[in-house]
Parts: C-alpha cells; structure tokens; sequence
C-alpha cells in the first residue's frame, strides 16, 4: 500500500513537473510576444505622438480644416508635388525619420481630397548627385550636418503644368506649427491668379527696409503676410488710399498730418479695412516717440467712436517678470507696463481674438468709447479689469520708480477695440492741398471694419517668442487681417501657438531648463535695452552737435559697446546650452520611451511569473503533505 502511495505520488510530481515545464514555456512565449507587442504598440504611439512633441503645441492637429479640404478640391489642373528628403536626416536627429513619415500622411490628406490632380514624388537628393542639384535649383533649404555641411535637404516643390512652380525651402521642426497653413496657401496660390493687396504705412517701425548696401531685415509679419498676400508700401502723406487695397495696416504713424488724416477717413468712408497701432511710447532702441500729443489722432479716433487717452496702461498683476538691481544685487519683480495677457482678458465672442491665448505688450495705451451714431458698432477686443493708467513721464531708464508709483485704479481698460458701422467724414470738404481722382465722401458708401490698437512693439520679432514663452502675438495681426479680407476660412488657420492648460512636455522641460538661467538672461536683457538705448541717444547727440566728440565721449562709447557685445555673447551662450539641455532631455524621454518601457514591461511579467510558481509550488507542497 505504501510502495503504491509512493508511486503515485512520483506520477504526481512528474505530471505536475510536466504540467509546470509546459507552463513555463507557454509563459516565456506569452513574455516574449507581449515585449514585442509593447514596443511596437510605443513606437506607434510615439509616431502618431510627434506632432505634439515636435512643434511643443497644443494645435493637436491631426485632419485638414475644411478651408484646406476646399482649396485641394477646387485645383483643376495637376499638381505634382515632389518632397526632398535626405535619408540621412535620420543619423543626425532621428526624430525627423517621424516627423518625416507625419508630413508625407498630411501631404496624403490633400491628395485624397483630390486624387487625380493631385501627385507625390518622394526623392533623396544624395550629396553631388543630380538629384541634390535639383533641390538647390528648386531652392530647397539645406540643413547642416553635424560636420557642418549643409548637404541635408527636407522641403517640396509644388508644380502644374503650366509651369507655374511654388517651394517649401524647409520643413522645419520649429515651423511644425505652421504646416497645415504653409500648405493650404500653396494651394490657394494656384487657384488664384490674382492675389489681394494689403496696403503698409509704417514710417517709424520700418517693418520693410531698403537700406543702400546693407542687409535687409526681414521681419516674421512681413513675411507671413508676403506668402498671402501682395503688399504695397505708402508714404505717411499720401493724400490717397488706392482703392484696390484690401485691408490697410497703419504702424506708429509718425504724425497725423492732414494728407494722412484726410487718406484715411475717405478710405474708410469706400469701405476700407484699416488696422491701426498707436503708441505713446515706442520702445524700440532705434525708433522714436511721435512728437506730437496725440489730441490729432482723437480728431481721427472720434468719428469711429473711440479715443485714447494721455497715459500708459499698466497693471502689476499681468506685468512681466524683469530683474531690477537693488542694495543686495537685484532681484526679479513684475513690471506693470509691460503685459502678459492670457484669454481671460480677450472678447470670447470676436472670431479675431477668441481662439487666442497669450499676447505681450509694451507701454500700451488705453482706449476709450465715445459717443457715436447708431449705424456704428464699437467692440472692446482685449481688456483688463484690474488696473491703472500711468500719467507721470515715461523714463524706462528707471523701471524702479515706475514700479513704485504704480498704483491700481480698480477700473476697467481697454488696449484694444473693433468698430464696424457706416462713419461721417471729418472733412467737410477736401483739403486744398489734397490730390485725388477718387470722388470726396461725406458718409459711408459701404459698412467699414477698424480695429486700433494702443500698442506697435507687439508686432516685433523678439515679441512673439520672448523669455522662454511663445506668444500670439502675429496670430493677432494676422487673422486680422483675414478676417478683414473676408477669407475666415484661411484666418481658422491662424491658431493660437500657446499651451493650453494642459502642457506639453516639452514646453514643460523648456521652461524648467530656462528658469535656471531666467534671473541673468532677464538682468542683461534689460541692461541690453539701457546700453542700447543710451548708445542712440549719444549718437544722435552727436549727430546733432550736442555733444562733442571728444576722448570722454569715445571712452563712454567703447565702453558701451564692450557692454552690448558681452551681453550678447552671454545671451547667445544662455540660447545654446538651453537647447542643448533640452536635446539631450528629449534623447533621454525618447530611449525611456522606445526601450525602457518594454524592459520594465519584462521585468513585471517575470516577477509575476516567479510568484505563480512559488505559490503554485506551496501549493503542490501543501497538497502532498495533506496526504
């Protein structure tokens, strides 16, 4: 009896060794397969993911708005569309393997729109082949490699078959945001021959310069509007608006002389769209204040039922973190004449302003309603219900005695309005000097849109981007003046390019590496802007015969510009080592990602694995043992 007990339990155990051996085996395929599974399933995520990480937006953008569904559908004749890519994009920054898979999948989106005019070549413009000739000729933009050589190409010309050709140098990371409107547009070129005309009147911000012998700076607003739209430049005396433009943008006029004033009115009274920016103080080293009060601007203000007032508008709460020097070395406090405003204080019920997050500004003037007729509509755009209106003279050179006379008023301020409506004419006739071939209007032929703004440094370059945050302040313009041209369509395509309130990681990581270096980079930014400042003011003094040009002047003038090269070396110095931190952060989140997930994945099920076989061996213990 006992031999048999014995026997049977060694049957057992050999059928419960059999029974585990099994498992074990099924168990190591099951680990197996779910490692591959999960490492696939991540690197699916992450490709659809990249646009998120890539333009480090909250654009989330993944099908065509119906603006560019339209424009795909409306070609009529073929469009081949060829995108060079050189494959060895991936050696030097692998995250443009995907973000080259995610711009051919959006080029794809128009193609289904529109199969059969619409046509993709893919080709890899080796370097010295014909192929990389091709590129260059195109004008497609090369990347440098980390040798330095700039034998990298990823861009796309757009062709039909009347040779009309228009290119994207450069499908860059950093323009990952622009995409869908950098696209649309190419399309909407080819579907129309004629393309409309804003006017520029921009006498003290020269937003388009024409230097003798000089580099033309180029400005990111100039720019964008050229891929739309054609743009005329006019004197500040003209007498006359051409009536073929569309919209009208008037920078920080430097006067409101008669000519202008008189263009102006009968421009809006034939339905004209005019956007204006004012300024009381234009902080720009090389640009100046108006040298008149701005009592002309309100003759012009009052007959749209607007004026604005003789002060800047502040606000402490809003105001912009700067460095400020004090007894113990300085330190970093908010500014009220310099906002940071988000959509709580934007009109949520204007198409110009509610898809926006983020706007900065300098030294704002504020804006006031005034009587008006009833045919007009008078709509505050950006408000701030909390704040106050500096009167005292405006010395940026003393931020820390502006900081203490602040004081809040409690009311509510207005820096920006749209009126719409049909006006009166400020004239009752023609000026004597004026020269026109267009008929003199009293009243409104047409309904007329107008938005003024009390503010002209917004729309400069280191604006839209500055200390780290990425500000809509060119969406503002810019969708604008889409509206204004009746293309709403087009202006959806001008989103907002701040975070919402949930971050993307790399924003996150930007902002924590900026904030280590955010106390100096701030400090010699504002001392950059004094030395800067100080250095114009000497030369006009000097120019002017003011001050003479002796060994004191040049000692303070050398000494000024020791000053500005060292703080720009340092700023640059801050620029590289943040985005060098941040590379090597994303390399890291990016490893974690793709490998170490599916390790740890590993990891749990072989620890899952070892506790069922030891609870499954107490078990067989247990059960033998009972007998």
């Amino acid at each position: 009896m006992v031999e048999r007990d014995n026997r049977s339990v060694e049957k057992g155990l050999k059928e419960e060794k059999t029974v585990r051996q099994s498992a074990q085996k099924y168990y190591m395929i099951f680990i197996f397969l779910g490692a591959v599974l999960s490492l696939v399933a991540i690197n699916v995520m992450a490709h659809f993911a990249l646009p998120l990480s890539a333009d480090m937006t909250d654009s989330k953008r993944f099908s065509l708005s119906a603006e560019s569904r339209e424009e795909a559908r409306k070609l009529t004749l073929p469009l081949y569309i060829t995108i060079y890519y050189s494959e060895d994009i991936t050696t030097e920054n692998p995250v443009y393997a995907r973000y080259a898979d995610f711009v051919r999948s959006y080029l794809e989106q128009y193609q289904k729109q529109n199969p059969h005019k619409i046509f993709i070549t893919v080709k890899n413009p080796k370097p010295y082949s014909d192929v990389e000739k091709e590129a260059q000729k195109a004008g497609i933009t090369p990347f440098l490699s980390a040798g330095g050589q700039t034998n990298l190409y990823f861009g796309a010309t757009f062709s039909d078959s009347q040779n009309h050709t228009e290119t994207i140098p450069s499908f860059s990371l950093a323009r990952n945001f622009w995409l869908e409107k950098d696209i649309t547009t190419v399309l909407a070129k080819f579907n129309r021959k004629e393309r409309d005309i804003v006017g520029l009147i921009s006498p003290v911000h020269p937003l388009i310069e024409h230097p003798y012998g000089q580099q033309v700076k180029s400005y990111a607003l100039i720019e964008e509007l050229s891929n739309r739209y054609d743009i005329l430049q006019l004197a500040d005396n003209v007498t006359e608006i051409p009536a073929e433009v569309k919209v009208l943008l008037v920078v920080l006029p430097r006067k409101l002389s008669t000519n202008l004033h008189y263009a102006l009115d009968q421009y809006v009274l034939r339905g004209g769209r005019l956007i204006l920016l004012l300024d009381g103080w234009s902080e720009e080293p090389f640009y100046k204040t108006p040298q008149q009060t701005l009592d002309d601007f309100n003759l012009l203000l009052a007959q749209w039922g607007m004026r604005i007032s003789q002060g800047v508008f502040g606000a402490l709460e809003h105001g912009r973190s700067i460095f400020v020097p004090d007894e113990n070395g300085g330190h970093l406090t908010p500014y009220p004449l310099w906002l940071e405003l988000s959509k709580e204080q934007f009109n949520a019920a204007s198409p110009i302003i509610n898809s926006l997050k983020s706007l900065s500004f300098k030294t704002a003037l504020t804006l006031n309603k005034t009587e008006h007729d009833d045919d007009i509509s008078v709509t505050p755009l950006i408000e701030v219900k909390t704040g106050m209106l500096y009167l005292g003279d405006i010395n940026l050179q003393n931020k820390n005695q502006q900081i203490s006379a602040y004081q809040p008023d409690g009311r509510t301020h207005a820096i920006a309005w749209l009126s719409e409506g049909k006006y009166q004419s400020f004239f009752s006739r023609p000026p004597q000097n004026a020269t026109s071939n267009i008929p003199f209007l009293y009243y409104s032929a047409v309904p007329s849109q107008i938005m003024v703004v009390g503010d002209s440094d917004f729309i400069c370059d280191d604006m839209w981007l500055e200390n780290g945050r990425l500000n809509d302040n060119g969406q503002f313009i810019l969708r604008a003046i889409e509206i204004f041209s009746q293309n709403k369509g087009m202006a959806a395509l001008y989103k907002s390019q701040t975070s919402s309130s949930q971050e993307s990681l790399g924003h996150r990581l930007y902002s924590r590496i900026y904030n280590t270096y955010a106390a100096d980079i701030s400090r010699r930014q504002n001392e950059l802007n004094m030395l800067q400042q100080e250095l114009e003011g000497l030369r006009q003094s000097i120019l002017q015969k003011k001050t003479m040009m002796n060994a004191a002047t040049t000692k303070r003038l050398n000494e000024i510009r020791e000053k500005i090269k060292a703080d720009e070396e340092q700023l640059r110095f801050y620029n590289y080592d943040i985005k060098n931190r941040l590379q090597a952060e994303m390399n890291w989140i990016s490893f974690v990602n793709i490998l170490g997930l599916p390790i740890i994945l590993v990891l749990v099920m072989i620890l899952g694995y070892y506790f069922y076989s030891r609870h499954r061996r107490r078990q067989v213990e247990e059960k033998f043992n009972a007998r």
